[in-house]
């Protein structure tokens, strides 16, 4: 109970044929089975609508992202706050624009949050 509300979070994640995980186990699981690009081809398969994928900050990525049927990408290193020295998403947009901008949209996700981002 929050502030008088009571919230139902369930305390066990259904898996399509195997047992329920517990919340640590999915989180663990999640964080384990990071996903792939294959991941991506078999939800094009599935999904006939914009698939975007997010994360995108190599060029390599970028290449396997049009390969896997992506409509566009997010070129972003969403993991900024945890990864301090990552790419910038401004740096690594010009490269990766140069190299698929013309077969699927390319958006860029960012900011400037303080001066060590302006530095970096």
């Amino acid at each position: 109970r929050r502030g008088g509300v009571a919230f139902d979070i369930p305390n066990a994640v259904d898996t399509p044929g195997g047992p329920p995980l517990s919340m640590g186990e999915a989180i663990a699981s999640i964080s384990a089975n990071a996903p792939t690009w294959g991941d991506f081809t078999w939800i094009r398969e599935q999904w006939r609508g914009p698939l975007l994928a997010k994360g995108v900050i190599t060029v390599d990525d970028a290449k396997q992202a049009v390969d896997a049927g992506v409509d566009g990408i997010v070129v972003s290193n969403h993991g900024g706050r945890q990864l301090d020295g990552a790419p910038s998403s401004i740096a690594a947009l010009p490269a990766i624009a140069d190299a698929v901008g013309d077969r699927i949209e390319v958006w860029m996700d960012g900011g400037i949050r303080s001066g060590q981002d302006v530095l970096k």
